[in-house]
């Protein structure tokens, strides 16, 4: 029995020292390095390399330059198969791709091992077991799969992953060792996959001239649209600008600014006491006051609340309360929405406000 079908048999078998195979990967990675030197504009020479490297290929896939292996004929890739730059297989056993598979950069599917023990290590033996990748499957960036393993169809490989064990069809796995963390299900249809456009963070001194400009902005608003709220209790005097700056070096501070320019869009203080709620003090809440978004910020003030609510939810908080002016009907319906229920009344000077509060969790 040749070394060669001593290593399609996945025996041990010598791979550094037996000329048959050494031929047959000069020749591979030679077609390699042919590849690689061809302009990543000229498709159509690639894909004649790589027909003429691989074992198998189907109408549609690109592979992106830098690619090495070791033989060529022990792969086959499905259809629409995709793979990013730095792919490396090592293939003296089978590396089988089922179809609408993507591979990020910088991966890895070695079928290729060696014996634990130094002395046959050291006379270049080794075994090769085959690799087998099913349908619809997306492996991350950074990710080495070992000798042996199956990857069932419609899996997501976190980035990072080191892959020893099999994974089943139908699943979402990452970690050193691969594991698998839950299933993929019809829900995941229905995630969009945007990114809000606003972050959420702790407000430093830096900005509270800009939180402040917010204030006045919606101030100047109300005065536009004949509504009576800020405009109406002093609210600019009596909250100035070294009350902001008080709560930022307290670190109550938050805002929301703009992802693109990093411009702010929405500020709120946020306390874990408050005077209003008084006989509910130790209860574990925090206290929304001061919110406030600019009227040019789509969106800004649902994502603040839901940063508000991930945040308290994070901390083991188990309400999350606030008030507002019984004269302003279409706040409180919003509050409403947003599932802010009436919790009684508060009173500061001329204000007169409905409480309102969120059970979490």
């Amino acid at each position: 029995m040749t070394e060669k079908e001593k290593m399609l048999e996945q025996r041990m078998y010598d791979a550094n020292y037996d000329k048959e195979l050494l031929q047959e990967r000069n020749w591979a990675k030679d077609l390699c390095y042919e590849y690689n030197q061809l302009r990543p504009s000229d498709e159509q020479g690639q894909k004649a390399v790589m027909r003429k490297l691989l074992g198998k290929t189907k109408e549609n896939f690109a592979i992106m330059q830098p690619f090495w292996c070791d033989y060529g004929y022990n792969i086959e890739i499905g259809e629409n198969f995709f793979a990013n730059h730095n792919l490396v297989i090592l293939d003296p056993a089978k590396v089988t791709f089922g179809d609408n598979v993507f591979i990020a950069p910088n991966c890895g599917f070695y079928t290729a091992g060696h014996p634990i023990d130094a002395e046959r290590r050291n006379q270049g033996l080794e075994y090769a077991y085959p690799i087998t990748v099913g349908d619809n499957v997306w492996i991350g960036g950074g990710v080495h799969v070992m000798p042996g393993v199956t990857i069932g169809s419609n899996v997501v490989i976190g980035g990072g992953s080191v892959v020893v064990k099999d994974i089943p069809d139908n699943s979402v796995a990452v970690g050193n060792p691969c594991k698998v963390i839950r299933a993929i299900t019809e829900e995941d249809k229905k995630r969009c996959w945007d990114r809000d456009p606003y972050r959420f963070r702790r407000a430093t001194e830096q900005d509270v001239l800009q939180v402040f400009a917010l204030y006045e902005e919606r101030v100047r608003w109300m005065d536009e649209k004949g509504l009576k709220q800020w405009n109406a209790t002093d609210y600019l005097e009596v909250y100035p600008v070294a009350y902001y700056r008080k709560q930022a070096e307290m670190g109550n501070l938050f805002v929301l600014e703009k992802r693109t320019d990093q411009r702010i869009v929405g500020a709120v203080v946020l306390l874990s006491e408050d005077e209003r709620w008084k006989e509910k003090k130790g209860e574990k809440a925090y206290y929304i006051h001061n919110l406030v978004t600019s009227v040019s910020a789509a969106g800004a003030g649902k994502q603040l609340f839901q940063e508000l609510e991930t945040m308290a939810v994070s901390e083991v908080k188990e309400y999350l309360r606030l008030d507002c002016a019984v004269d302003n009907p279409a706040l409180n319906e919003y509050y409403e929405s947003m599932g802010y229920e009436a919790a009684g009344h508060c009173q500061d000077g001329p204000y007169y406000g409905v409480r309102r509060e969120k059970r979490l969790g």
